[in-house]
């Protein structure tokens, strides 16, 4: 082989491959995905050559606080949205989730401000949330909920936060999304 980084000897790299018309004799029916940062493009970390063939698509991330908000909400999915018909508390309790996950998301773009380290969350904490405590509603007594979402909320976006003055901001930030979700349920 002789081969180096992925490639043979005699066969042009990447950013040599327009200039010695390779790009020419490439099967019409090949197809490659390339999902990149527009960060790595820009500093030439991707080759121009494959750059100028491309078909380019860019996902901006949503903008502003409703924008995350709608995000989370669909990624939560209809599916989710519609399992838990029988509990009164669970589409209060999805909406909230979904409050919470946009205010850290949106709050990731003023970087440590506020925090003493910056923290980025993505879908995989809301997935996970969203899955315990669909797992735990049913058997979670309306007098419960509080302790419930204070431990979903401490395991999961919590669960690699480590200063102490962050955590109270993270738990500030959930009792200000899941407030009393469901509260108008509960029996007295």
């Amino acid at each position: 082989d002789g081969g180096v980084g992925g490639s043979r000897v005699g066969t042009p790299l990447p950013g040599q491959a327009a200039s010695s018309g390779l790009l020419a004799i490439v099967e019409p029916n090949f197809r490659l995905w390339l999902v990149t940062e527009a960060a790595l493009s820009a500093v030439g970390k991707v080759p121009e050559a494959v750059l100028e063939v491309s078909l380019k698509i860019a996902v901006d991330p949503p903008r502003g606080l409703r924008g995350s908000h709608r995000a989370a909400l669909q990624s939560l999915g209809h599916e989710r949205w519609a399992a838990q018909r029988e509990s009164v508390m669970w589409r209060p309790l999805l909406l909230s989730l979904a409050a919470f996950h946009a205010t850290l998301v949106q709050r990731g773009r003023f970087g440590t401000l506020g925090w003493t380290a910056c923290y980025r969350f993505g879908d995989a904490e809301l997935q996970t949330t969203a899955d315990i405590l669909g797992a735990l509603i049913d058997k979670t007594p309306p007098a419960g909920l509080r302790a419930l979402r204070y431990s979903v909320v401490q395991m999961v976006y919590g669960g690699r936060i480590a200063a102490p003055a962050d955590r109270r901001t993270l738990l500030h930030a959930a009792e200000l999304s899941f407030g009393d979700a469901g509260a108008a349920h509960r029996t007295t």
